[in-house]
C-alpha cells in the first residue's frame, strides 16, 4: 500500500464576516471593514488562539502578485486567490462535501497582518512568515461576505515567464 505525503504550507480558515466581529450588529459592512483596516489595534498583548484544528493549506503558490492557496477537509475543499497589491483581483471557490453545492465569490479587501499583532482575533497568525486577512463577497444572492485568515509557513514562487519554481519561507 502506497502512502502519499501532502505538504503542509500553513493554515486557512474562513467564516461569515459577522462571526469575526463580535460587534457586527452595530455596524454595516463598510464600517466593519474600515474598523479592521484603519483603526489602531489594542496595545495589550493577548495569548494567541490555537490553530491546531484549522484546515491545513495543501497548495500555496505565488505567481507574480497573486497568491493561490488550497485546503481540504472531509466536509469541503476551498481555493482562494488574492493579491495584497490588487485587493479586488482575486476570487474563491468552496466545494461542500458530500454532494454539496459550490460557493463562488470575489475578493473585496486584503490586509497583511503585522508580525507583532496583538488583536486576539489575529494573533494566532503571528508564527507564520506570511499572514493575510482576506474579505470576500459571494456571487450568489444575498452576496454573503466572508473573512479568510491565511497563515503560510512557505509557498512556491512561480515565475510567470518560464514557469520555474522556488520555495519561499
Amino acid at each position: 500500500m502506497t502512502t502519499t505525503h501532502t505538504k503542509d504550507f500553513g493554515i486557512l480558515r474562513f467564516m461569515p464576516i459577522e462571526s469575526f466581529f463580535d460587534f457586527s450588529k452595530r455596524f454595516d459592512h463598510e464600517a466593519l471593514v474600515e474598523r479592521l483596516l484603519r483603526e489602531s489595534l489594542p496595545d495589550s498583548p493577548s495569548k494567541p488562539l490555537s490553530v491546531g484544528d484549522w484546515p491545513r493549506v495543501r497548495v500555496a503558490i505565488r505567481r507574480g502578485g497573486l497568491f493561490v492557496v488550497e485546503s481540504e477537509t472531509p466536509s469541503f475543499t476551498a481555493m482562494l486567490r488574492f493579491s495584497p497589491q490588487q485587493t479586488d483581483a482575486g476570487d474563491y471557490e468552496i466545494h461542500r462535501r458530500p454532494r454539496g453545492g459550490v460557493e463562488r465569490g470575489r475578493t473585496d479587501e486584503v490586509l497583511t497582518v503585522a508580525a507583532d499583532e496583538t488583536d486576539s482575533r489575529l494573533s494566532m497568525l503571528a508564527p507564520f512568515p506570511t499572514r493575510h486577512i482576506v474579505v470576500t463577497v459571494g456571487l450568489a444572492r444575498p452576496h454573503a461576505r466572508m473573512m479568510w485568515l491565511v497563515g503560510l509557513k512557505e509557498y512556491r514562487n512561480v515565475n510567470e515567464t518560464d514557469e520555474t519554481d522556488e520555495s519561499v519561507a
